[in-house]
């Protein structure tokens, strides 16, 4: 489906990508993470075209999709123009293409709204059409950078379900998002960025295998944890005014309370609790073990 080979990417001598590689499967959903400036949006205009690579190949199927993080939409148009219209820049009859964009517009229930001043939408009704432009043809990849920016949590759960509905019709998916809890319910796999890289894919692989979704017993101490011999520690960090400490706990409640049990005979705790480890923890875990 798509293959990028040892790709990089400079902006004034700056490198923003390097030597990057990977493969995405066909019918699959990709999590692209990392932190602002990290490359996310660069690796996507690299991947659809719109910026030339500096070294290294991508081969992409012959339609792709790009849906940009900021908006590009004219004010003055309207949803069913503007959705008729980008039907029409990939090939349709403008019958077809106005027929597919008051079908979108249906299914996320902006009907009422087809023929109104999109500079008169709400910011969330402007990105669920946005979203809808990069749906209205048939593309083998999507590339989807932050889509759940600005949009409230029922409008997520319908841009995750449609996301779900693209891999169930054979197509693939790249996604970028800050939103951990909703690229941990739609992808099959991650991409993780950091200062242009691929961070180690086994290394994180193996953390989300051994941590994600299980609980940690999370200790804030005034210096270094004292823990028994008997508990793993899954992440350490230290900050100036205190020490946390993440220790594997089990599901069994009376379990967790004897290990705590055992940790306050031996230390001064400033702040306990229980935290099921998410895809983001798992991020975190790999930079701080």
């Amino acid at each position: 489906m798509l293959r990028v080979d040892h790709i990089s990417k400079k902006f004034a001598e700056k490198a923003v990508l390097d030597d990057v590689s990977f493969c995405v499967a066909e019918a699959s959903v990709v999590g692209v993470v990392g932190g602002n400036g990290q490359g996310k949006t660069t690796l996507f205009r690299l991947i659809s075209g719109i910026y030339e690579l500096n070294s290294g190949n991508v081969m992409r199927p012959s339609k792709v999709v790009y849906l940009p993080e900021e908006r590009g939409l004219d004010m003055e148009e309207t949803p069913c123009f503007f959705l008729t219209y980008i039907g029409r820049l990939h090939g349709m009859t403008k019958n077809s293409a106005q027929k597919r964009a008051l079908a979108l517009l249906d299914d996320f229930g902006l009907s009422d709204y087809a023929d109104y001043r999109i500079g008169n939408l709400s910011k969330g009704m402007q990105q669920k059409v946005q979203f809808l432009s990069v749906l209205v043809s048939d593309a083998s990849l999507f590339l989807l950078d932050e889509p759940f920016s600005g949009i409230d949590e029922t409008n997520k759960e319908l841009l995750k379900s449609e996301i779900t509905k693209i891999r169930e019709k054979g197509a693939s998916v790249m996604v970028s998002s800050h939103d951990m809890d909703a690229l941990e319910d739609i992808c099959d796999d991650f991409l993780f960025l950091e200062n242009g890289k691929i961070v180690s894919d086994g290394e994180l692989h193996g953390l989300m295998q051994r941590y994600l979704h299980r609980n940690v017993l999370v200790l804030e101490t005034a210096k270094d944890l004292h823990p028994s011999a008997q508990t793993e520690v899954v992440m350490t960090c230290r900050y100036p005014d205190k020490v946390e400490t993440w220790l594997k706990a089990s599901d069994d409640a009376s379990e967790t309370n004897k290990l705590l049990s055992d940790i306050l005979s031996e230390n001064d705790l400033m702040s306990f609790s229980v935290r099921r480890i998410s895809l983001g923890d798992c991020v975190k875990i790999s930079k701080n073990r």
